[in-house]
Parts: C-alpha cells; sequence; structure tokens
C-alpha cells in the first residue's frame, strides 16, 4: 500500500512538472512572438519561433550547463529545430494546445504562425531568462530579417548543430547533444571542467541515463 502511494505519488508530480514546463513554454511562445512582431512587424513563422527557442536555449546551456525550456533538438539541413514542436506542426494547429496565450493558423500560402492572444504570464521566468529571451531577439529580430538568415545565423552561432550535422550520413535529420556546445567535454577530466561544463554533463548525461 505504502508503495502504490509512493507510486502514484511520483507519477503526480512527473504530471505536475510536466504542466508547468507546457505552461512556461507557452508563456514564452506567446512573449516571443509579441516581440518578434513588434520588432520586424512580421507575423511569428514556426520558423523563427523554433530558431529563437534554438538560439536561447543553446546560449542558456553555455551560460549555465542547461536548456531553459528542457526541450530536445534536431538537427535538420535549416538548422535547429525542437522537436516536439516541429514533429506535432499539425496535430497542434487543430488542437491547438497553446490555445489561452498563443494560436497556430496557416496562411493562404499555407504557412504556419504563431499569433498571441493573450499577455503572457511573465512570472514563470527568473530575471536572467526574461534578459536571454529579450535580449535574442532584440539581437537577432529586425524588419530585415528572413527566414533564411534566421536559418544562418543558427548555423553559425549553434556548434551542436554543426557536429550532428557533420555526423548524419545519409540522415535527413539527428538528435542533437547539447554537449557538442562545449568541444570535447566528456574526454576532459572532471577536474579540468569548468563549473559550467561540469554542470551540463550532470544535467544531460543524468537524463541520458
Amino acid at each position: 500500500m505504502v508503495y502504490i502511494e509512493y507510486t502514484l505519488s511520483i507519477v503526480w508530480k512527473k504530471e505536475h512538472v510536466l504542466a508547468y514546463e507546457k505552461e512556461r513554454l507557452e508563456n514564452a511562445l506567446a512573449y516571443i512572438a509579441i516581440i518578434h512582431k513588434k520588432l520586424t512587424n512580421k507575423p511569428a513563422y514556426q520558423t523563427y519561433i523554433y530558431k529563437y527557442l534554438a538560439l536561447i536555449d543553446f546560449t542558456e546551456v553555455k551560460e549555465t550547463g542547461r536548456t531553459m525550456f528542457d526541450l530536445d533538438y534536431i538537427a535538420l539541413t535549416n538548422g535547429p529545430v525542437p522537436s516536439v514542436l516541429y514533429d506535432n506542426r499539425e496535430e497542434n494547429l487543430r488542437n491547438q494546445p497553446f490555445r489561452d496565450t498563443v494560436v497556430l493558423k496557416k496562411t493562404s500560402e499555407q504557412q504556419i504562425i504563431y499569433e498571441p492572444v493573450a499577455e503572457p504570464n511573465l512570472e514563470f521566468f527568473s530575471d536572467h531568462e526574461l534578459d536571454l529571451i529579450e535580449s535574442t531577439l532584440e539581437k537577432y529580430a529586425s524588419r530585415d530579417i528572413t527566414c533564411d538568415k534566421i536559418c544562418e545565423i543558427t548555423h553559425r552561432e549553434i556548434p551542436a548543430w554543426k557536429k550532428a550535422w557533420s555526423k548524419r550520413n545519409t540522415s535527413q535529420r539527428v538528435p542533437i547533444n547539447p554537449l557538442d556546445s562545449f568541444p570535447n567535454i566528456l574526454e576532459k577530466d572532471i577536474t579540468a571542467r569548468t563549473p559550467i561544463e561540469e554542470a551540463a554533463v550532470q544535467h544531460f548525461m543524468k537524463n541520458v541515463i
């Protein structure tokens, strides 16, 4: 009986964490789409959203040793994309999982955009996280930004994508290992790693196990 109660407690905690992460992502998507529209005067096409998330997450890896949104990324020819959004884009278009703050719409050109419908709740984020979201958009979002340009930026700024893509053989998509943000990190002795590198190893190796 105690075991059953303990097991149910673990399941509840896992579901609670997943729900919390979904709310964080939902509010981040709305905030990113709002800033993008203000800076570019363009709709937030899904390509922009994918690339901003990747730029934010892989910057966070280099700064803290973990990602902000706990997303898995895959490498495609046009750069990294968060797999949970990319692989479920048509289903999300139908089911609208983020409908409280942002909805997905398909344009007449059959492109998907993220359209904010409510003010995001920024209490989900620390000051550091908000600064990173805002500074990333301010750095890369401009009126002359195009989908091709933002893809080129991720090619240049995210070494983990480069390493994954260079090892793909004939595959058109491969998982990205965030540890590849640090050159030869697993070959270093633990005493030679920086605190951020060790935090990254502890976090991402734990997830693999």
